[in-house]
């Protein structure tokens, strides 16, 4: 049985070093840059994510413009919503990588990520009204809370994020998913943060 290229690289730090030597990220850049399936993207938005664990590999990614991609494939659009919110969840998570890294941090917020995260905060909230949060819906907003945080400690971010994001992220911390809670209160923690 073939493993997936992400299952290599999480299991093995063997093959995603070896992954990393051959320019895989400058590989899924291209392919992220073209036409490609949702599933595609999607698997491709995960390897992203398995390969920017270290900083060299953050700033690899930053130079191969797959900031501005991955903030493309948040939005929510298309006739299959189902598999929209499959690719944005995946591309949250390869932000949520890429964004511990300063210089991502500016890219991202440069690039239009808060345009493109905010919305899932509402939706996210509404979502809670309607049917309530759990750990088997919540992902995505798990992501968009982790990568708010991220974006909140670098002071572009945070002074935009106070505006934009505050009132998203307040009722956040009192839905009944436990972890999106404990996010919500960590991001909201980091954007009204003094110095």
């Amino acid at each position: 049985m073939r493993s997936s290229p992400r299952v290599v690289c999480l299991v093995a730090q063997e093959g995603l070093a070896q992954a990393i030597s051959l320019k895989a990220l400058e590989t899924f850049a291209s392919l992220l840059g073209s036409s490609i399936s949702s599933e595609a993207c999607e698997q491709a938005c995960y390897c992203l994510a398995t390969l920017t664990v270290g900083g060299d590999e953050k700033r690899a990614a930053l130079q191969a413009g797959l900031c501005p991609r991955l903030i493309s494939f948040v939005a929510l659009t298309g006739e299959d919503r189902e598999a929209s919110e499959r690719v944005a969840t995946a591309a949250t998570a390869a932000l949520m990588s890429l964004t511990i890294d300063n210089d991502c941090k500016a890219e991202a917020v440069r690039n239009g990520a808060l345009r493109a995260l905010v919305p899932l905060l509402h939706d996210a909230q509404m979502r809670d009204h309607k049917e309530g949060l759990n750990h088997a819906n919540s992902t995505l907003t798990q992501n968009v809370t982790k990568i708010v945080s991220n974006l909140a400690e670098h002071p572009l971010g945070r002074s935009k994020l106070r505006k934009s994001a505050l009132m998203e992220l307040l009722p956040l911390q009192k839905t009944a998913e436990p972890l999106l809670s404990k996010n919500a209160q960590i991001a909201v923690q980091k954007v009204t943060w003094q110095p």
